[in-house]
């Protein structure tokens, strides 16, 4: 990102909006490794020990740094 982050300030530089970033919101389901069985993804962790919760959280940290950055985010 740090290249876009450097176009980005160019951009504000010579008077534009900041370039915009944008983050689709993961999608949930409740089907996973056996179809026919529904799972609470926010309470069941998946193969790398993760539940739906911390991607989540870590995805609303990444907003807030690239915010924080001077990037013009959105959320889909």
């Amino acid at each position: 990102m740090s290249w876009i982050k450097e176009g980005s300030d160019q951009r504000v530089a010579e008077g534009k909006k900041p370039i915009k970033v944008v983050f689709v919101e993961m999608f949930y389901s409740d089907r996973t490794k056996v179809y026919s069985q529904l799972t609470n993804r926010f309470e069941t962790k998946n193969d790398i020990g993760l539940t739906l919760t911390d991607y989540q959280n870590n995805y609303n940290k990444l907003i807030e740094k690239y915010k924080n950055e001077g990037f013009d985010v959105y959320q889909f």
